[in-house]
This record gives C-alpha cells, structure tokens and sequence, in this order.
C-alpha cells in the first residue's frame, strides 16, 4: 500500500488495501479514531461489535475486548471488566500481560492495594511481558510504596497529635 501510495496512485493503494486487509480492520481504524477524538462510548460500542462477532479471528476479537476494557476502566462497572479482562489474562495469552496490567489497574479503582501489588509485582518479574509494560508497573509499585508509607508516617503523627485532649 505504501509503494503504490508513495507512486501517487491512491486509487490503486486503494483497490490494494480493500483486496488485502481483513474486513474488519476498518472497523479498528473507526474505533480507535472515536477514541481519539473523544467519542469514548462510541469506540467502546465499535470494539464490543468487533469482539462479537465470531468471523473475526480470536486474536483481534481479544484485543477488542482489551480496547473495550482499556477505554472504560474509568467508567463501566468493575464486574463488567473483570468479566472481560480474567479470559485474557490467562497464561498463554497473547494479551496476557495487558490484561492483567488493567486487573490491576481496576484493583486500585476498587482501592485493593494488595491485589493491585501482587498483579504488579509478577508482571514486574515476567520476563515475557514487555519491557515498556513491566517499566509502568514499576512505576505503579513506587506509588504504591510511596502511599503506603505516607499512610504509615500519618497513622504515626496521629498517634502522636491527640485531636481529642492536651498536646504534647
């Protein structure tokens, strides 16, 4: 496609691209351009149709639930996700270590710290996952460190400061 557009002939890049590309790739590029442009539900709708439809390969119907999951973390419920996420993130998967990166993201949004600190310590220790990946859940675990032992230095100063009767 690139060697015909490069020749500016973009009928026949076009022509090419019909004849070469899966069906549903088109409906990739849609979702992932509402998600881009902000149209969140409308990309979610778009990967969920893609993830249905069973003449699409499991590969990419995966990765559209991972799309479609990546894309509501913040807003669709915790059970929804988790339903979706949980098959992906079983060992052999090829969007094993993602599935299990937004598990643990959804730990935290649930505030279950330890969950979301077991998932990213093994993915931090998985050789397999990738490298960008096991950087950002290292990244989640110096937070996680991090807010732990605020909690800790502020459980201390509690201790000390009585809200209740004379300071010392």
């Amino acid at each position: 496609v690139k060697v015909l557009a490069s020749l500016n002939n973009p009928a026949a890049a076009d022509v090419l691209w019909e004849r070469t590309m899966p069906p549903f790739a088109a409906d990739v590029r849609a979702a992932a351009l509402q998600a881009e442009t902000g149209r969140r539900d409308e990309a979610r709708a778009t990967w969920n149709r893609i993830a249905s439809d069973t003449a699409v390969d499991a590969l990419y119907r995966d990765l559209a639930s991972l799309m479609w999951a990546l894309h509501g973390l913040e807003t669709e419920a915790p059970e929804s996700l988790e339903a979706r996420l949980r098959p992906l993130a079983a060992s052999g998967g090829a969007w094993r270590a993602s599935a299990q990166e937004l598990l643990g993201l959804l730990a935290l949004r649930r505030n279950d710290a330890a969950e979301a600190r077991r998932l990213f310590e093994a993915l931090a220790n998985d050789v397999t996952a990738p490298p960008a990946l096991r950087d950002r859940v290292v990244a989640e675990l110096a937070l996680l460190r991090e807010d732990a032992q605020l909690k800790e230095r502020m459980a201390a100063a509690a201790g000390i400061i009585r809200l209740d009767g004379p300071q010392v």
